[in-house]
């Protein structure tokens, strides 16, 4: 006699999705909320530079899960919250450290939000305060990246003139280097989209070109020493140096405001600062720091992603055409933080006025590691015409 044994595979698999649901439910419901007590730690316990080095770890360990985690999140990165001011048209800046979140879209207030779907208004992490590790809740905010889609290159002719055969570009000198290897040579630091003529001449080299201050006497040449200019999601450096040539020619030219200092780290960035322009200087506040390989402006058609961090800020006033290369110093004009290479001035779908600034941080202009066409060399600031 045949007996038949029935394949039980299909029930046992029923069961175990059972059992893996009833464990995943369980899980869940262990999830720790951001409690009253945790959100207390972080906004009054927490110093801002406490604050802000919570923040920023978050975005450095947990940007890839969290991407994964929540749909629709583009990028991830720390600063300041942004909120509409009284009028509803214009953003202002809450000086409050904050993991921000740049969405493809921001979700339909109309449309229900599954609750997992929903990215929180805080992060929880554990925070040393004194000698105790303590549960924070860390604040979050939410930005539609599709306003960001308008952000361009500010070069045009203005200050500074390069003219390569018979085209021209224009920005501004951001400050002079003085490198080791050439302690008697001045070289001045400029944006690659310009001294490059990148916008005419993306994909070709223009070494030698001439520059000049409004449109006066040649006083320097550019030089192959810059930072590789490519399209995303390659990676770029918008930075360049020129050989001075007429040092007096320069000194004639320019105001003589330049910084005896410049900021090492993101730590040394102020809250308030200001970009000094040829049409006057704008009053600037930070915020947020854009991470490496963001796609973050265009120049022409072509997307700019950087290999370092940049700052974002909010100037009172919108940056123009003309501007890149702009300083980027301290309310006292002691300590050059940056170089000013890109801009947004835009009203978005709500009506909502958006005004950007970007900047290269003052501590990659001054690492030759950031430029091709450079050995084994140490840069400091260059003070020949104070």
């Amino acid at each position: 006699m045949t007996i038949c044994k029935t394949d039980r595979r299909p029930r046992r698999l029923k069961e175990n999705s059972l059992w893996a649901a009833s464990v995943r439910q369980e899980a869940l419901s262990r999830t720790i909320v951001a409690s009253r007590e945790a959100r207390r730690v972080f906004d009054r316990e927490l110093t801002p530079q406490q604050q802000m080095n919570a923040v920023r770890e978050i975005v450095e360990t947990r940007t890839s899960e969290l991407c994964r985690v929540y749909p629709g999140i583009v990028d991830v990165s720390f600063g300041f919250r942004l909120r509409r001011d009284r009028s509803g048209k214009r953003q202002r800046i809450v000086p409050q450290p904050c993991v921000r979140f740049l969405v493809a879209r921001k979700w339909d207030t109309k449309r229900p939000i599954k609750e997992e779907e929903s990215i929180p208004s805080r992060l929880l992490t554990y925070c040393t305060v004194g000698v105790q590790r303590k549960l924070c809740a860390v604040p979050t905010d939410i930005e539609d990246s599709r306003l960001h889609e308008k952000t361009i290159a500010h070069g045009t002719p203005q200050a500074i003139t390069v003219q390569w055969k018979d085209s021209i570009a224009g920005g501004v000198i951001n400050c002079l280097v003085e490198r080791d290897r050439f302690p008697e040579v001045p070289f001045a630091v400029g944006c690659r989209h310009v001294l490059s003529l990148s916008a005419l001449f993306f994909n070709s080299t223009s070494w030698g070109a001439s520059v000049r201050v409004d449109g006066g006497n040649i006083i320097g040449l550019t030089r192959a020493i810059a930072g590789i200019l490519q399209e995303a999601p390659s990676r770029s450096f918008d930075a360049q140096l020129f050989e001075v040539t007429d040092l007096l020619a320069l000194r004639d030219g320019t105001d003589g405001t330049w910084c005896m200092r410049y900021a090492t780290s993101i730590d040394d960035m102020p809250a308030e600062y200001q970009i000094l322009t040829p049409h006057g200087i704008l009053s600037a506040r930070f915020v947020e720091s854009i991470p490496r390989g963001r796609p973050l402006y265009r120049i022409g058609n072509i997307w700019i992603a950087h290999d370092v961090q940049l700052i974002r800020s909010q100037p009172k006033q919108a940056t123009k055409e003309g501007d890149s290369g702009s300083p980027v110093v301290t309310k006292d004009g002691e300590m050059l933080l940056g170089m000013h290479v890109a801009g947004i001035n835009e009203i978005d779908e709500n009506g909502v006025h958006t005004v950007a600034a970007y900047m290269i941080p003052v501590w990659h202009l001054l690492d030759p590691a950031n430029y091709s066409g450079v050995g084994s060399e140490k840069w400091k600031l260059n003070h020949l015409l104070l």
